[in-house]
């Protein structure tokens, strides 16, 4: 099903408290023909509530659990949450803003749990611990009355988990969620074995992309168009995006790079700039701040490639935002990206910088088939992550958990 267009009409009623907002949205998606996302849904007194955070900041889970918003909110409840002042830097902090706003999100969820009574409630799983440690608390408040809590987890697992007492409070606090959701059986083996003991669902993401993706055609010839996109980190792989970007310049390869999304401390900011000055990259570089909708696609129909060099991540959107659009991705093997990307199929797998080197000097020389990975990737998007098929598995998901039976729920494979 080819998406002509996502058009998102507003009519909200907002409820705030600090940072935090209850917004009541009516949206509406339309697709080629004029069809639309159909799914069987019964006419029962709905019985899930799902508790959403929004963008900003426009990261891989809010951007998910909007998608989640805009094509199930006749179905279920939602409660949902966004920060607008919010951005990436301010995210896991412990300050009187965050601390606010989790007071409120619990004040709300339980006042919307009384007056809604839910027997399900789908809710997203944050990675740093003291947003892990209200969440907990919240949902263990819940499952004294009796509601299954299912956590929405975006990532390779948690970032606390390094000293003996954050592990010891996790083992004993995790289970108190009838399951989690998470982005590959690698991922969710890996919350196995740090101790929960619940049901483990793997869920593929899944975006909507716009319907002229599918017609791209591009020469990979000089000078090369790069995409670094998300958020600017040590950890996301910035810098050795810039030493990859040194080594081309070596072998006299011409090329651009363009940089979408946000820096996450001002620290890193300046350290970055100052080595793109020692690379002498400064007229290479375009830094175009946070794209969205059609911004991005634009950007990323004109890539040859993305380049995602990231130390921690889960299933990134930007990889399958770029397999949509037909652009191929050098990637380091993380969290679900190698079961995410084929090596040499539909993208690239690399452990150090020389090999995107390499591989970039291949597909130059003609010797890797740029077209044929390019095609790939986009068959790989239409078989994995389209919209349908993400939506679909997580309605089944909170349904087998409304109607407490022992259906086992599809691993999107």
């Amino acid at each position: 099903m080819d998406c002509r267009s996502f058009t998102v009409l507003k009519r909200r009623s907002n409820i705030c408290c600090g940072d935090a907002y209850m917004n009541w949205q009516s949206a509406a998606i339309s697709f080629e023909n004029g069809s639309h996302i159909e799914m069987l849904f019964s006419q029962q007194k709905k019985r899930v509530l799902f508790v959403l955070k929004l963008p900003p900041p426009y990261g891989g889970g809010e951007i998910a659990q909007q998608y989640i918003y805009h094509v199930l909110k006749k179905e279920h409840h939602f409660l949902l949450f966004r920060r607008k002042s919010h951005s990436k830097a301010r995210q896991g902090r412990l300050s009187p803003a965050n601390l606010l706003f989790g007071l409120a999100m619990i004040v709300r969820v339980l006042a919307a749990c009384v007056v809604r009574r839910p027997k399900v409630v789908f809710i997203w799983l944050p990675k740093d611990l003291p947003a892990f440690m209200r969440t907990v608390f919240l949902s263990s408040i819940l499952r004294l009355f009796g509601i299954k809590v299912i956590g929405d987890l975006h990532g390779m697992g948690f970032d606390f988990l390094q000293r003996r007492a954050q592990k010891w409070y996790y083992r004993r606090s995790i289970n108190v969620f009838s399951a989690i959701r998470v982005l590959s059986p690698k991922i969710g083996e890996r919350i196995r074995d740090s101790g929960f003991h619940n049901k483990i669902v793997p869920i593929d993401n899944g975006i909507l992309a716009p319907r002229y993706m599918k017609v791209r055609t591009s020469l990979f010839e000089q000078p090369l168009r790069l995409l670094y996109l998300g958020a600017i980190s040590e950890s996301k792989g910035f810098l050795r995006v810039l030493d990859l970007l040194k080594a081309l310049r070596r072998l006299n390869v011409r090329f651009s790079l363009n940089v979408v999304g946000e820096w996450t401390t001002q620290q890193f900011h300046q350290h970055a700039r100052q080595v793109i000055r020692d690379y002498q990259l400064e007229y290479s570089i375009s830094f175009l701040g946070v794209k969205v909708e059609n911004e991005k696609w634009k950007i990323l129909w004109k890539s040859h490639l993305l380049l995602h060099f990231s130390d921690w991540d889960g299933q990134p959107l930007t990889i399958i935002e770029a397999m949509a659009a037909g652009v191929p991705t050098i990637a380091t093997p993380v969290g679900a990206i190698d079961e995410m990307i084929e090596h040499n199929v539909d993208g690239f797998l690399i452990d150090r910088v020389d090999q995107a080197v390499h591989i970039i000097m291949e597909m130059l020389a003609g010797r890797i088939e740029y077209d044929a990975i390019s095609t790939s990737a986009r068959q790989t998007f239409e078989r994995r992550f389209m919209l349908e098929k993400y939506i679909h598995n997580i309605d089944k998901l909170v349904r087998v958990y409304d109607h407490a039976t022992s259906d086992s729920v599809s691993e999107n494979r």
